[in-house]
């Protein structure tokens, strides 16, 4: 479901909120996708729930951000632009959070990036990461897993009871689908 998404200027704990949901939201359609076959966009689907979740943890952790930037420059990026995660600065963001103590964000940026890159190209042989599609699958689940893990240790200050019943109904659907495709 669509949620409204103010500024986070106007109101940075609605605004995590929010990218949470649509964490859960984004996971939840790529496992659909899944079911339905629909690769590419269930790639598609779990990209964007990363981006999500970055954009989040910009904001969550963005003091601590702004500390390990020496150039104003870069401090003026973080405070106005950071919180977007334009898709080329995904990298760099994720290395920065790993600096502050995120290790697995670096193995998740990544596998998103290769999925963005598969949702884009399929199996073209010259673009794509992956050579068959059961791959592009298993990173998906594998992804969608990772996040799955994590995103109760990194957001849960912010989670409200709407976020843990959808939370619940996400585990739940993940579950079921490792169970009849055997993950």
């Amino acid at each position: 479901m669509e949620r409204e998404l103010l500024s986070p200027k106007i109101d940075v704990k609605s605004y995590i909120r929010a990218r949470v949901m649509e964490v859960i939201d984004e996971l939840s359609l790529s496992i659909m996708m899944l079911e339905a076959g629909a690769t590419r966009n269930a790639a598609g689907k779990a990209f964007v729930a990363v981006k999500a979740l970055i954009s989040a943890m910009v904001l969550i952790n963005l003091d601590r951000l702004l500390a390990l930037k020496r150039e104003e420059e870069e401090k003026k990026w973080y405070e106005k632009k950071a919180y977007t995660v334009p898709t080329k600065s995904i990298k760099g963001i994720s290395l920065d959070l790993f600096e502050l103590g995120y290790r697995e964000i670096g193995a998740i940026a990544d596998k998103a990036l290769n999925l963005h890159d598969y949702q884009y190209n399929g199996l073209d042989p010259d673009f794509s990461p992956y050579k068959k599609r059961e791959e592009a699958v298993r990173d998906t689940v594998v992804l969608i897993d990772a996040v799955v893990e994590k995103l109760p240790q990194w957001t849960g200050s912010y989670w409200d009871e709407e976020i843990k019943r959808n939370f619940e109904h996400l585990t739940k659907r993940l579950e079921d689908f490792k169970k009849r495709h055997a993950f």
